[in-house]
């Protein structure tokens, strides 16, 4: 992770993005920003990173024509790439192996771009990782997530909610974590997030990353209508 977030940082000339991505998600979350947190590995200090939690989830998937709850969620698309397993070999900024898996989603959903969700859960396992996935789901263009998080794009009462309830760096399982993307998803979709609640939400993205540095990468188009999956 810290590999990626030097070259992100490298790229972007500073750490001013992952520094709004911590603030967004403290807001969010409704706890106070850590001023001068230590180095875990540079140039990640230790709020850029996911804080363990004790978590537990559970995800019923069902055909529609055997559903037997009352307020339902469909899948309307999916899709899964993974990257290589030699470090060297990897583009850590590009993210090629997220863009195919977005683009799978995207083409089996029929959604004309991410950017018309109105919530999208994303899996900032690093603050510089949650920057780079706001670029490799078409955004915004690339290299412009830094300003943009900066000037609060993506707060929780913008055209473009990222992780409305706080994401990971407020808190993650460590095995398994990553399907919490889903159910904060359901949960926006069915009106159940409270403070967090994005007013009107019908479609949401989940991307839930897996391996060092993001390396499988899992994207979901979740929508309230049943007529859309």
């Amino acid at each position: 992770m810290a590999f990626q977030a030097a070259a992100q940082r490298s790229r972007d000339r500073g750490e001013e993005g992952a520094r709004a991505i911590v603030a967004k998600s403290c807001a969010n979350a409704g706890i106070p920003p850590v001023a001068g947190a230590p180095f875990l590995a540079h140039p990640l200090r230790a709020d850029e990173v996911v804080v363990e939690v004790d978590a537990a989830f559970s995800i019923v998937l069902s055909a529609e024509d055997m559903i037997s709850v009352d307020d339902p969620v469909y899948m309307r698309g999916i899709g899964w790439a993974t990257d290589g397993s030699r470090i060297s070999s990897r583009d850590f900024t590009a993210l090629p192996h997220l863009r195919a898996a977005a683009a799978r989603a995207a083409s089996s959903s029929r959604l004309a771009g991410f950017e018309t969700a109105d919530v999208l859960q994303l899996h900032d396992y690093s603050a510089d990782a949650e920057l780079l996935a706001i670029e490799a789901l078409g955004l915004c263009p690339d290299g412009h997530a830094p300003a943009l998080a900066s000037e609060g794009a993506f707060a929780r009462h913008t055209e473009t909610p990222v992780s409305p309830e706080g994401g990971s760096l407020a808190g993650e399982a460590p095995f398994g974590g990553p399907l919490r993307k889903v159910t904060a998803a359901v949960q926006q979709l069915r009106g159940q997030a409270g403070v967090a609640q994005v007013p009107g939400a019908s479609v949401a993205i989940a991307q839930m990353a897996g391996g060092i540095a993001g390396q499988f990468q899992t994207v979901v188009v979740l929508d309230r209508e049943s007529g859309n999956a």
